[in-house]
């Protein structure tokens, strides 16, 4: 006795045809292996990038105060120091390993701040002088 098949579909992973309402088997791919490999290249990956960059400087001290002028936040990780604005409450300016460089930094920059805003202050004076003398 014949029977009478109804091939609509071939199986993926056998080529064999299938029957009417028979589900293709999916075939077996083994990917157990993807996801540890992957946890392994993120690793490396992370720490080429921590080698690269070194300390990230997340876990900063309390500020510390030098005189009545500055203070400066210390990473407790790689002893790095930082400026740190107390009337602000915000580190500023570059990291650096010499606090008194650091000061000396920040001691030219205002210098150099000052001047240029007694520059602007008698560039804007000076035409008014001028017009005021008319």
């Amino acid at each position: 006795m014949a029977r009478n098949i109804d091939l609509t579909e071939t199986d993926r992973t056998t080529g064999r045809p299938t029957r009417q309402g028979e589900v293709p088997s999916r075939p077996h791919r083994h990917r157990h292996w993807v996801w540890p490999l992957g946890m392994a290249v993120a690793g490396l990956g992370s720490m080429a990038a921590f080698m690269l960059r070194g300390c990230w400087h997340s876990s900063m001290s309390w500020p510390i105060r030098v005189d009545d002028d500055y203070s400066y936040q210390v990473c407790t990780a790689c002893g790095i120091k930082r400026l740190y604005d107390v009337r602000s409450f915000h580190a500023y300016g570059p990291y650096g390993y010499e606090l008194h460089e650091l000061i000396a930094r920040e001691r030219a920059a205002r210098l150099r701040r000052r001047k240029q805003h007694e520059e602007t202050q008698a560039r804007v004076a000076a035409p008014n002088a001028r017009q005021e003398a008319r």
